[in-house]
């Protein structure tokens, strides 16, 4: 019993280490062509890095009295080349904001994706749309609060945030 279980465990252990390879094997060239795309490199090298920031919000029917928060993000490649995270903290009037985002670069569609994560966003997580527009990366989306959907947009210019 003792030969027969150590030559099943063997053989699963050949199976499991030739499909590992065979995976492996596969994999690289499609991960290096979603990280060849210039638009997907451009975004990450101008993001890259550990960025103070200052989060002013005017006021809103969301947000009547409006709020200003301090912070940092923090712009970093996950290993393997994607996602490209955005790691996001600041410090406001009202309470502490964590959220992430996540970015990469889909092949099929031919367009930079992202997946923004927040406490207060009802979904968990909702996707967005992020393109350049000349030198300016713009990302927009929507989230759930309340019951109520609400759209957002970031424009991000070689100056800072623009919007």
């Amino acid at each position: 019993m003792k030969s027969s279980r150590f030559g099943l465990v063997s053989f699963v252990t050949v199976c499991a280490l030739a499909i590992t390879f065979a995976v492996s094997a596969i994999g690289v060239p499609a991960l290096q062509s979603r990280q060849s795309s210039p638009e997907f490199q451009k975004l990450v090298s101008a993001l890259s890095g550990k960025w103070s920031i200052r989060d002013v919000s005017e006021p809103t029917a969301l947000n009547p009295e409006g709020t200003t928060a301090e912070g940092t993000e923090v712009w970093r490649m996950e290993p393997g080349g994607t996602p490209f995270v955005e790691e996001y903290h600041s410090t406001g009037l009202d309470r502490e904001n964590y959220d992430n985002a996540f970015f990469w670069w889909d092949a099929n569609t031919k367009q930079i994706r992202g997946l923004w994560c927040a406490d207060f966003n009802e979904e968990g997580c909702s996707p967005f749309d992020v393109r350049w527009n000349g030198d300016q990366i713009v990302m927009n989306g929507e989230f759930q609060l309340s019951g109520k959907k609400y759209a957002w947009i970031e424009t991000f210019s070689k100056n800072g945030l623009v919007s």
